[in-house]
């Protein structure tokens, strides 16, 4: 007996041993309509697998029988009416041992892209205990803006407009929410003034330098810059995560430091992680050019690659080919693993829900590969667990991984 057509399908893509029967309905299922054949050409584009995956789950079992059977009917009583299709592989989808666990969470809830795990040749299975009590909500647009004077204004709840002058700068909060700096005349100015955005745990904020570069904060980071930039140069300094579209200006070099690093450059986009609570502060570049610098050592970056500098170690790592839509991910609205270890995958969790993590076990021997929506309420992304067999339970803000 043949198992459902979805249980078939998803064994199909995760590249495992169909019996004679399963395949047998599976090319029966491919050859019955062309955009059965479609769909699964759809699964070799990233971009497609979500909907891929949603229109796998509104399929209807009974329909697909029907479907499946008619047409080995017609096989059967017109001699040369049914052509036994070659099966083909989704080369996207192809790879030793991994699991689609998670794409079962996914036609089960339809919550986002997909997520894959690598995982060992044998997990033991641990039963979940307690999941998620009370829902908490993803991170959004929230920053707090501290001027040159020390006061503080709530970004997210600031009412759209010019929120304060600075020198000859004016601060105004624009339409879709964005910070920007305006300057009504530079020479006015005789003092440098330096204002500080702060996002929280759960917030992210866009703010819109002086001098036009663009600059996207993600949670639980800060950006420091002056309000005017100088007539020779354009410092800033950040912690946690931001990413930049630098303005371009040959006569100004643009230079941003983060844990005892600079990064140097003239017009370029770049992202800067520099959390504490990594291993390393990394830079990497996406267009043009930038010079890395630590101690007395030096880099400079092309597109594509990524500077790796230890908290307390002065030398330069350089990662070549590095997958920037992966890096910049947290930008465009996306959690974005390959090969990510638990802790990897919950320190981001922990930074965009506000949210504690506590470990009662050693971590799991597997590693994360995939995407998951920003958007989504921490139950959606915790089923990524249940369904991969991590006990875990959920005491207030605090997500406590458990034996």
């Amino acid at each position: 007996m043949a198992n459902s057509i979805k249980h078939i399908i998803l064994d199909y893509l995760r590249d495992a041993q169909l019996s004679e029967d399963d395949r047998k309905v599976f090319e029966a299922w491919l050859a019955a309509a062309e955009q059965n054949r479609m769909l699964l050409e759809e699964m070799n584009d990233p971009a497609r697998v979500a909907a891929s995956l949603a229109k796998i789950n509104s399929l209807r079992e009974a329909e697909i029988w029907e479907r499946v059977n008619a047409h080995s009917a017609a096989g059967k009583e017109g001699e040369g009416r049914f052509v036994e299709q070659p099966m083909h592989r989704v080369h996207f989808l192809k790879r030793a041992a991994i699991w689609w666990a998670a794409a079962a969470v996914l036609l089960l809830f339809a919550v986002s892209t997909y997520f894959l795990v690598r995982r060992p040749a044998a997990v033991p299975p641990v039963i979940v205990d307690n999941p998620v009590q009370k829902d908490i909500l993803p991170g959004s647009n929230k920053a707090v803006l501290t001027l040159a004077g020390g006061q503080t204004i709530v970004l997210d709840s600031a009412a759209k407009g010019t929120l304060a002058q600075q020198g000859a700068a004016r601060i105004v909060k624009l339409a879709d929410g964005q910070l920007s700096y305006t300057s009504d005349n530079v020479q006015k100015q005789a003092e440098v003034l330096y204002n500080t955005l702060t996002t929280p745990r759960g917030g992210q904020y866009r703010l819109s330098l002086p001098d036009g570069t663009e600059v996207w904060l993600n949670a639980a980071s800060s950006i420091t810059y002056p309000t005017v930039f100088a007539a020779a140069e354009r410092n800033v300094s950040i912690t946690g995560e931001a990413y930049f579209e630098v303005a371009k200006d040959k006569t100004r070099p643009f230079r941003v430091t983060a844990n005892a690093m600079t990064v140097e450059v003239l017009g370029t986009h770049f992202n800067v992680n520099a959390y504490l609570n990594e291993a390393d502060t990394k830079t990497t570049l996406l267009e043009g050019s930038v010079l890395v610098n630590k101690g007395g050592a030096t880099q400079r970056l092309r597109p594509g690659q990524q500077a790796q500098v230890s908290h307390d170690q002065p030398q330069i790592k350089l990662a070549d080919d590095v997958n920037t839509n992966q890096v910049v991910a947290w930008k465009n609205g996306l959690f974005d693993f390959k090969d990510a270890d638990l802790a990897t995958v919950l320190r981001q969790v922990e930074r965009w829900y506000d949210i504690q993590v506590q470990y009662k076990t050693s971590l799991p021997g597997f590693a994360f590969q995939g995407k998951l929506q920003r958007n989504l309420n921490l139950s959606q992304i915790l089923k990524v667990l249940t369904e991969n067999e991590i006990n875990y339970t959920m005491e207030g803000h605090t997500l406590v991984i458990k034996p």
